[in-house]
């Protein structure tokens, strides 16, 4: 999808879009962020707990020992993506294996610096965009393509008059400036939105709020408006 495609898209099902997320999860975010940047945070175990339930460290499986290593890399500040990756992949989940975990990467990362965009599951949906490889090198040099990837195409979607207009939106939804939320994580949790929404379409499960206009057939709807789900933001 060329860029001025998906920004149509993003500006058509604006509505849709910002009545999928909540705004407990932009404000938990908010949370997170000041707390970083007064603190440091990431030793204070009431921000480490917030962190996981936030961001779902705690769901897939990482060892205490992963977690803790991710930790002191937020401490440290580290915003090495390529680094992260081969650090924590050294250290080994719960069921024994090494993974390459480049949305966790991501999100320290984003953390570290709100101007860097995060990678997971929704954004590839949207991007069409997934880690590929068949060993560790592979998948990191993949994980790394993916994030310069993001890092450009935010620049450009966050520079079109409509894309613009749907984070004005936002803004004003959710009562938040960019010292708040930067234009990027904005983009982040519209295109998580959007990615929601399509995944939700594959699976045949219903959406509320009406349905999802494609710039391809830009009038024609792919489910009837009275279909629809909400969810939980997954960062």
């Amino acid at each position: 999808m060329v860029d001025s495609e998906l920004a149509f898209e993003i500006w058509e099902n604006r509505d849709r879009i910002l009545s999928n997320l909540k705004k407990k999860d932009i404000d938990e975010y908010r949370y997170l962020k000041e707390k970083f940047e007064s603190s440091g945070g990431s030793s204070d175990p009431e921000f480490q707990a917030r962190f996981k339930k936030f961001y779902r460290l705690n769901f897939v499986g990482l060892s205490n020992k992963w977690k803790d290593r991710f930790f002191e890399l937020l401490s440290a500040k580290c915003d090495d993506l390529k680094c992260i990756l081969l650090e924590l992949y050294g250290i080994r989940r719960l069921d024994g294996k090494c993974s390459v975990q480049c949305v966790f990467a991501t999100k320290l990362v984003h953390t570290v610096n709100n101007d860097e965009p995060i990678y997971d599951s929704m954004v590839g949906e949207v991007l069409n965009r997934k880690v590929e490889g068949s060993n560790r090198d592979e998948k990191v040099d993949s994980c790394v393509e993916i994030h310069n990837f993001l890092m450009e195409k935010y620049r450009e979607l966050i520079n079109n008059s409509k894309v613009k207009e749907v984070i004005s939106e936002f803004r004003s939804k959710f009562g938040v400036k960019r010292e708040d939320v930067s234009d990027v994580k904005a983009l982040d949790f519209i295109i998580w939105s959007l990615g929601k929404i399509k995944q939700n379409l594959k699976e045949n499960r219903p959406a509320k709020n009406g349905s999802i206009r494609s710039p391809q057939v830009r009038r024609t709807p792919l489910v009837s408006a009275s279909g629809g789900t909400t969810g939980q933001v997954n960062l």
